[in-house]
This record gives structure tokens, C-alpha cells and sequence, in this order.
């Protein structure tokens, strides 16, 4: 599992699980997943396993006393599980999940939601092909289960620029919260970022692990220019040809 770096922002995420009747499928999985892509989604983590029964435990621990639950996790682990961690950019991925795949019933599904995963391949209520996070407790405990790791990204970083003083420079160096802060060190910090990058949840922070996550958003910033150039370039040189 990767480090959890506290200074990355945390994405929200949900576990979805095609569920042995239909990871049996090759061709219905691939379906399945172009469409997940298709509705937004991003698959951060995909897994094929056959489920524990302490995995599966763990999974569904609200149905341990029911009178369905052994019937429910002999089915679960008769055959491989597609589990996937998912995210999504424009809305929770949660409630996306949930609104995609439909009532955990098929035949509710059927008539609330026709074109969700469990209308079209769920058969009851307990083999209703999918299975996806109730709240982010609970996506939190089934990321846990598989071991996926926290999905993170680099934060956004504020561009600022401000006059530089003596006074902020001398701040900077000796900071308040340094007994022996390595002054050369510090000074090739500013020198290379100077107080223009700031993290929105750290005010100004040059400390390492800030420093790093700036140059990493640095890089790709001036990656994404590069390539805007290199297609006005293609652009503006085809155009010449063809006017030629």
C-alpha cells in the first residue's frame, strides 16, 4: 500500500464490486467497465479475487444476523469478484454509484431506473449483479478490506505576487518554529519558488514535503503549456501548407 502523504488533498471515492455472476463474464465485464468510464467515473483501483468469507464478513457485517446472510456469502464466494475503487470529477462519487447501479432490488430497479446496472443484470435481491458503498464510513472500511490505498491528488497551489521585503525574507529564514533551521537550504528554497506558491490549507508553507508537491505542480503546469504550444505550432504550420 502507498504512503498516505497528510499533505495531498484526499479524493472522495466509493467501492463497487460486480459480483460473481457477472465477473464470470469477460465480455459482460468489459461492457460493464466502458461504461462506467463512459458515465463519468474514474477507476482508481480494479482487483479480480475470489471474496473470503472474513472479507465478505466484513463487507455485509449489517446482515450477519439475518437469516439470508450464509446463503448471501456462499453465493459471494462462489467464483471471482470485480472490485473497483472509483472517483468521479463533477459530482459524489457515492451517490453517482448509487444513482448508476440502481435500487438494490432489481425489480424496483426495473421500474424506478431500466438502464442501471442491476435492471439489466440483476436477477433478485440478493444476486442483483453489483454492489457499491452505503456512506464514506463505509467506503472507508470496503478501500480498507482490499487494502487499496487513500486516493490523493496534488493540491491546488495559489499563484501570488507580492514586493519581497527584508522582513519577510528574515521570517522566512528564521522561522518562529525552527530552533536550527539550515539557512542555506532555506534560502535555495525561496531562491527557486520565492513567496509566490502557497498551498490554499498550509499560508505560505515552504517546509519539504510543500516544497516538493509545488515543483511536482510546477512541472506539469509548464508540461501542459509545452504541449499548448506544440499544437499552435502543428496548427499554424499546417495551416501554412495547405494555404500554400
Amino acid at each position: 500500500m502507498e504512503d498516505y502523504n497528510p499533505k495531498k488533498d484526499n479524493i472522495p471515492y466509493t467501492v463497487g464490486i460486480l459480483k460473481p455472476d457477472i465477473a464470470k463474464d469477460d465480455q459482460k465485464v468489459q461492457d460493464i467497465i466502458a461504461k462506467i468510464e463512459a458515465e463519468g467515473f474514474i477507476i482508481l483501483q480494479i482487483l479480480k479475487k475470489e471474496l473470503t468469507k472474513q472479507e465478505v464478513t466484513n463487507l455485509f457485517y449489517k446482515h450477519i444476523e439475518k437469516d439470508f446472510f450464509d446463503n448471501m456469502a456462499k453465493y459471494l464466494m462462489n467464483g471471482d469478484s470485480v472490485v473497483l475503487l472509483l472517483t468521479s470529477e463533477n459530482e459524489h462519487p457515492i451517490q453517482k454509484w448509487k444513482n448508476f447501479i440502481g435500487q438494490s432490488d432489481p425489480v424496483e430497479a426495473k421500474k424506478t431506473k431500466p438502464n442501471s446496472l442491476r435492471a439489466l443484470h440483476g436477477t433478485n435481491q440478493m444476486k442483483n449483479a453489483v454492489h457499491g458503498s452505503d456512506n464514506d464510513s463505509d467506503a472507508s472500511k470496503e478501500r480498507d478490506i482490499f487494502l487499496f490505498p487513500i486516493p490523493q491528488k496534488v493540491p491546488q497551489f495559489q499563484f501570488e505576487k507580492f514586493r519581497l521585503t527584508l522582513d519577510m525574507l528574515l521570517k522566512f529564514i528564521y522561522p518562529p518554529n525552527l530552533e536550527h533551521p539550515n539557512v542555506n537550504s532555506r534560502l535555495d528554497i525561496f531562491a527557486l519558488y520565492g513567496p509566490v506558491v502557497n498551498h490554499h490549507s498550509v499560508d505560505t508553507c515552504f517546509c519539504k514535503p510543500c516544497s516538493h508537491l509545488g515543483k511536482e505542480y510546477l512541472q506539469r503546469v509548464i508540461c501542459e503549456k509545452v504541449e499548448e504550444k506544440k499544437k499552435k505550432l502543428v496548427y499554424t504550420y499546417s495551416h501554412t501548407i495547405n494555404s500554400n
